[in-house]
């Protein structure tokens, strides 16, 4: 049976399921040598809110300004087992501990802080946040540089949220891994008028992990209105904090005061913020190197600016830059806003008092500030902050400031290139995040500058007979390391020594990097499939190589392509397959994308693709080569192959063809498998006003206006039928929890004689007391009364089920036979709004 609360949304690609409650994804479990383990996990928002379940509505429900959950935020946290404990125990298990790297994320034991705004407190994630510039189109900055923001907690207005976002998850099909997705629209108005343009976004945040556990991020800023959205850009917030099992990381046990937690003891926010080396990224650790986290800014559609400084607020919309000119040069005045925020000197005197910016006792800058000469975070649109610099080449240098200066609030800002973005148009920002323990048996961390994927593989030339292998390592407690890989290995057996890695003790923790040009031999290979290659670092206890730790797997995949030459070539990079091996379609669209090349024709006739043998469709006609034998990328987006709706083996032939008549080709095989059942139901149906007395009224029709009841069963051929249930549970005035009580508890009007029941309680008159005011109601279905639970409301037939995707509606069966009629409880019941649970669910094997 499938949780009725997650239903499969139709327009969300295929496999996701929708969910009205936050959830926890885990990742692979990652053993350490002495016994322990960890493991990371990925949500939305606060830790604790995601492990609760947070419902949506609530996680959006307002804070002050702001609101009670950084729903944006995309978090992750990894779990530590000390050696004897066991991870399946969760965060509460004995000598279990959970890290978490943003602050307020997991982090309410920190008391002191209630002495903040409601808003800025750390529960809920409150700094960490996606935003974009759509303010700027409600109040002009003053400067086109520097474009106004505003973050999406800023509740009641369309331009931070036009609404609640929806929610997401699936297990994705590569990796085994759940993942999450949350889509948001912002409007820059709330309501449309004929003479106002009225720019609007949907952002779709896809949170997922990779086969090593790194968590991947993937934001897509989409134009949804219908005018080009000029000088777009699009941005990623992060207020860091390495915190353990619910506070800061502190530096020692001892008894402290709250005021001398808050300044002297607390160890992972004011840290030195440092390059992962080779424009990688940035790391933070804490001060007594127990965790360090790290984010990966070097993806295809990585940010194209990124500066690591301080911090945002995501229920604050700002201007940008603000000119005033009064009467006078004195009066004249300019302010910048984040992300385009100034730096300060340590203080500023006016006449009556003294504004400080800077802590001497601690040698800290006050949150958000940063110092004199430096922005929070850009200077303007056309800085890249640390991106590309010398100090982000270089592994461990310290980003945005000397060693020696002064520590600030540590933060990351990250944003996309300004461009002007059509309607329909996607630009999309990728990151990943890694947190590694330091414990007494740390594992190597490797990491590699390859992120080739079977969807979009790093393409290699056909003549190259070594693969060129980039990356970096680092310990935390080993002088001696060894580097292995494997091709096409899934279980690592047959791995070669790639070298061997050599630190002292004065190094432990220092970020290695490697460049290999000729270790990996690819000569052998089949030109006509994608390979995988592995790579896995091993550690070891002492200088006559006693086997210690080994590091998690980090893998790229990659493909051949051919030369140029006179005839014409295309190549399908993706998706991958082969006859024996077809490619599994989750939708009824597939997304193509490949390479050509042509050493002598400026020109190219056509490219074209027919499927099984049919009529050849174009792709693209009368295409230029500017630049003889180079590679040139071509695509197609959703191709539709609805009519291939079945679990035979399809073939894709695509065809180039030059102005001098000579052909190309290629090909792909697509093949449906047979999945699970998803159902749709509708979030509200509604029985109108009607009036109760003590006695049954007249039975109710229910009302749908939005939504349907929908089953669609991707089982395999010839599945056995199946059906939908449902179940009810009273109906509550203003329920904020509408499954309180025992449903399975029958009412007087209940007994075996009859097939029907309701949801009156009776049994103790003190509970019944103290239970919400509620209507006693009773269930018929065509007419005969029956149970309110596990009601079987329609089913599939038999011998039907011979397509991929088959569905089935049942809302008509809803609407004409279902009936309830109502009367007022035992204690009465006053007007108002009542509202009741419904759970529906899927039932296999129904005979």
């Amino acid at each position: 049976m499938n949780d009725p609360e997650h239903e499969d949304d139709e327009g969300a690609d295929s496999g996701w399921i929708k969910t009205k409650e936050l959830r926890l994804s885990k990742g692979p479990i990652l053993n350490h040598k002495n016994g322990s383990t960890t493991q990371p996990y990925l949500y939305f928002g606060d830790y604790e809110m995601a492990k609760a379940n947070q419902t949506i509505a609530d996680a959006y429900s307002p804070k002050g300004k702001a609101r009670k959950n950084s729903l944006t935020a995309a978090n992750f946290a990894v779990l530590y087992s000390s050696p004897g404990a066991r991870i399946e125990d969760g965060p509460e298990g004995d000598r279990n501990h959970i890290y978490t790297s943003h602050y307020g994320d997991n982090q309410k034991a920190d008391e002191f802080f209630e002495k903040q705004n409601i808003e800025d407190r750390p529960v809920g994630s409150p700094n960490s946040f996606i935003s974009n510039n759509i303010y700027n189109s409600v109040v002009k900055t003053d400067n086109w540089l520097m474009p106004g923001t505003s973050g999406p907690d800023k509740n009641g207005y369309s331009f931070a949220m036009a609404g609640k976002p929806s929610f997401y998850f699936r297990v994705n099909p590569i990796t085994g891994f759940e993942e999450q997705r949350m889509v948001y629209l912002q409007k820059a108005y709330p309501v449309e008028t004929n003479n106002r343009e009225n720019r609007k976004i949907e952002t779709t945040i896809t949170h997922s992990f990779n086969s090593a556990g790194k968590v991947v991020t993937k934001i897509d800023f989409k134009n949804v209105g219908d005018r080009v959205f000029n000088n777009f850009s699009g941005f990623s917030s992060h207020d860091l904090s390495l915190n353990k099992d619910g506070r800061e990381i502190e530096k020692t046990s001892r008894k402290l005061s709250a005021h001398e937690k808050a300044q002297l003891n607390k160890i992972g926010n004011y840290v030195p913020m440092r390059s992962l080396g080779g424009d990688r990224g940035m790391y933070i650790e804490s001060g007594n190197k127990e965790v360090r986290t790290s984010i990966f800014t070097n993806y295809p559609q990585g940010p194209k600016a990124w500066a690591a400084r301080s911090i945002g607020k995501s229920y604050l919309a700002t201007k940008g830059f603000m000119h005033t000119i009064g009467i006078g040069p004195l009066l004249e005045t300019k302010e910048r806003y984040y992300p385009w925020k100034s730096g300060k000197p340590h203080y500023i005197s006016h006449i009556l008092n003294v504004i400080w910016f800077y802590n001497s006792s601690t040698n800290r800058y006050n949150s958000p500030f940063v110092p004199r000469y430096k922005f929070n975070a850009f200077e303007n649109q056309r800085d890249p902050g640390d991106k590309g610099t010398s100090n982000a080449l270089i592994a461990g240098k310290r980003l945005g400031a000397d060693e020696k200066e002064e520590l600030w609030d540590a933060g990351l800002t990250m944003r996309t290139a300004p461009q002007d973005l059509l309607p329909e148009k996607t630009v999309s920002l990728e990151y990943a995040a890694q947190t590694d323990i330091n414990d007494q048996s740390a594992v190597p961390v490797i990491e590699l500058d390859h992120q080739g994927t079977h969807e979009d593989p790093e393409l290699v030339m056909d003549m190259f007979d070594h693969f060129t292998i980039k990356g970096s390592w680092y310990d935390f407690d080993s002088k001696y390391t060894t580097m292995k890989y494997s091709i096409d290995d899934s279980e690592f057996k047959n791995a070669k020594e790639l070298f061997k890695g050599v630190q002292k003790e004065s190094d432990f923790g220092k970020i290695h990097e490697f460049s290999i040009d000729d270790g990996i031999s690819i000569k052998d290979l089949n030109r006509k499939r994608n390979h995988t290659l592995r790579l896995q670092m091993t550690d070891w206890e002492d200088e006559y190589h006693t086997e210690g730790n080994k590091s998690r797997i980090k893998e790229t995949v990659f493909r051949f392509i051919q030369p140029a030459t006179d005839v014409p070539q295309i190549t399908v990079t993706s998706p991958h397959s082969t006859p024996n091996d077809p490619h599994n379609p989750f939708n009824h669209a597939l997304d193509i994308k490949g390479v050509w090349n042509d050493a002598d024709s400026e020109k190219i006739k056509s490219i074209t693709y027919s499927i099984d043998g049919g009529k050849e469709k174009p792709v693209e006609t009368s295409l230029d080569n500017p630049t003889l034998s180079a590679y040139n990328n071509w695509e197609i987006n959703a191709l539709d192959i609805k009519e291939h709706n079945d679990f035979e083996i399809h073939k894709i032939d695509f065809k180039i063809v030059d102005h001098e008549g000579n052909i190309g080709t290629d090909e792909i095989h697509f093949q449906h498998e047979p999945g699970s059942m998803y159902l749709t139901a509708p979030e509200k149906i509604d029985f109108g006003e009607i009036s109760v007395s003590n006695d049954y009224g007249s039975k109710v029709k229910p009302k749908i206006t939005q939504g349907r009841v929908i089953l669609t069963d991707f089982r395999k051929k010839d599945a056995t039928p199946a059906g939908v249930s449902l179940t009810m549970s009273k109906f509550y005035k203003n329920a904020d929890d509408p499954n309180d009580g025992d449903d399975d508890d029958e009412d007087e009007d209940f007994n075996d004689s009859n097939s029907g029941g309701d949801s009156e309680l009776t049994g103790d008159p003190d509970r019944m007391a103290n239970d919400k005011e509620r209507l006693t109601h009773r269930t018929y279905w065509k007419n005969q009364l029956v149970k309110p639970k596990n009601l079987i409301i329609g089913q599939t037939k038999l011998g039907e089920h011979h397509e991929w995707e088959q569905t089935s509606d049942f809302t008509d069966d809803i609407l004409n036979n279902l009936r309830l009629n109502f009367k007022a409880s035992k204690t009465g019941s006053t007007p108002g709004n009542y509202v009741s649970h419904w759970t529906w669910q899927t039932v296999d094997s129904i005979q």
